[in-house]
């Protein structure tokens, strides 16, 4: 953990991601949520559409920052058009609940398909579900 932190002080957007994923699980350190935020949001400065998934999922989930929908939608929207198969899931479900974003099921679709077709296990399991139960067709 230490390596990984030494570096993303460096601002080394890899390091400042596995710093983050640290210490979000306690991998390696103690668990801290509210510096994981801190550490994803310094990575997906950066670039890195993991991060922006990640932090998209912390906001949601009011987990080391204060639960904001919207902030969710628009961190999953920036890293899903970037073709980040679990942030194009994670809209989807916005998409599909409302949460953050107005509820449209054609969007939710499009974006677990995008997912499904990247091999995110989830999505495929959603879409097949759905084809089964008649609500699409291929």
């Amino acid at each position: 953990f230490e390596y990984y932190l030494e570096a993303a002080t460096r601002e080394v957007p890899v390091a400042q991601f596995e710093a983050a994923l640290m210490l979000e699980n306690g991998e390696g350190c103690e668990q801290n949520e509210s510096e994981a935020a801190f550490w994803y949001e310094e990575a997906a400065k950066r670039g890195n559409m993991d991060a922006f998934n990640n932090l998209g999922a912390m906001f949601k989930e009011g987990r080391g920052v204060e639960q904001d929908y919207k902030k969710a939608f628009i961190l999953f929207s920036k890293a899903a058009n970037a073709n980040n198969a679990k942030a194009q899931f994670n809209l989807g479900a916005l998409y599909d609940t409302g949460l953050g974003c107005i509820e449209d099921k054609e969007k939710s679709i499009e974006w677990c398909r995008k997912a499904a077709y990247q091999g995110h296990e989830m999505a495929k399991g959603i879409i097949k579900r759905m084809q089964n139960d008649g609500q699409i067709v291929f």
